[in-house]
């Protein structure tokens, strides 16, 4: 079961960057585009939460009142910089740090059996030539989402993504531009969220890459149960009590299975580190932002559910949010 739930963490990192967790249930309509006004606004402002795999041309077949909120906003905010990450993507070597590299007394060959090291051989060197030199859970998230691209890919013609659209738009139409963290806080807050991973030892590490690299259908499967969930815009439905029940019962075909402590301590952290309080930093630019100027917010939409979702801090504040519809 511990690996079960590694792997829906995996999966949710790869898809969303972030994670849920158990927290104060806050009931909301199904809706992804919600409106923000009052509290001494002179304009409204607007709530978008993306999917960071999903096409851009799903805002204007599926998301009401979308080309409405574009033209009447004057500034957006995304998350991070998507073409900056781009480019530091084209320049950088990725997995320079230390706790990315093998050691040098150890081999691929030493932590499977013969057959395991044969078919883990197979898979990563098909990919990468030089694979060995980066432990296996270097490895991890990259072949999870690697999966997931392909499987992407494969489903529909090739588009850019809906966070990166808007962020183009603004650059187009001379809207101002903001982004809710850097790409370095959100480095070292991922690198933070997943050092237990670095630190786990080499054979643990790769039994867990084993696992995802067996596993790719259960993968594809939870991949389109997420993407069906949103593509319906049950917003709603981005609780942790539904959403993890739904995970756990397509990765298990239906059994009923729970986290044990340790999964659950796992979870709980990963969602402190970048939900709970990437949310947190952002509510503290958020409310300036839209007292100066009509905003576009584009982040994922994991992140405007429950007790410390952008919605319910928001209301707190003396806002009103409602969906738009």
């Amino acid at each position: 079961m511990r690996k079960l739930a590694f792997l829906i963490i995996t999966f949710l990192s790869s898809i969303f960057g972030q994670a849920q967790v158990t927290e104060t249930s806050v009931k909301l309509e199904d809706a992804l585009l919600w409106e923000v006004s009052g509290n001494g606004l002179q304009k409204s402002s607007y709530l978008l939460g993306t999917m960071h795999t999903v096409e851009f041309s799903f805002m204007f077949d599926s998301i009401p009142g979308i080309r409405k909120a574009l033209s009447a906003v004057e500034q957006v905010a995304t998350e991070i910089d998507m073409m900056a990450l781009d480019s530091i993507r084209r320049k950088t070597p990725y997995g320079s740090d230390d706790c990315f590299l093998m050691p040098s007394d150890t081999t691929y060959s030493m932590l499977y059996s013969a057959k395991d090291f044969s078919y883990v051989d197979s898979v990563l060197s098909a990919g990468n030539a030089r694979y060995a030199k980066r432990t296996p859970a270097f490895w991890q998230d990259i072949y999870a989402s690697y999966n997931l691209s392909l499987r992407s890919s494969k489903q529909k013609k090739k588009e850019m993504t809906m966070d990166y659209f808007v962020l183009q738009f603004a650059h187009s139409s001379s809207k101002k531009t903001f982004f809710l963290e850097t790409i370095e806080e959100i480095a070292n807050k991922d690198k933070k969220a997943h050092i237990s991973r670095y630190e786990a030892g080499l054979k643990e590490q790769a039994s867990k890459l084993l696992f995802i690299l067996k596993n790719a259908d259960m993968i594809y499967n939870i991949y389109d149960q997420m993407d069906s969930i949103y593509r319906a815009r049950k917003l709603s439905q981005f609780n942790y009590e539904d959403l993890t029940k739904k995970l756990v019962a397509v990765a298990s075909d239906g059994q009923v299975m729970e986290f044990d402590e340790k999964a659950n301590d796992f979870l709980n952290k990963h969602h402190s580190i970048l939900v709970k309080e990437r949310n947190n930093s952002w509510m503290l630019k958020i409310p300036a932002l839209i007292n100066r100027d009509p905003t576009l917010i584009a982040v994922g939409a994991m992140h405007l559910t429950g007790d410390v979702g952008l919605i319910n801090q928001l209301r707190k504040m003396g806002y009103t949010v409602k969906p738009v519809e």
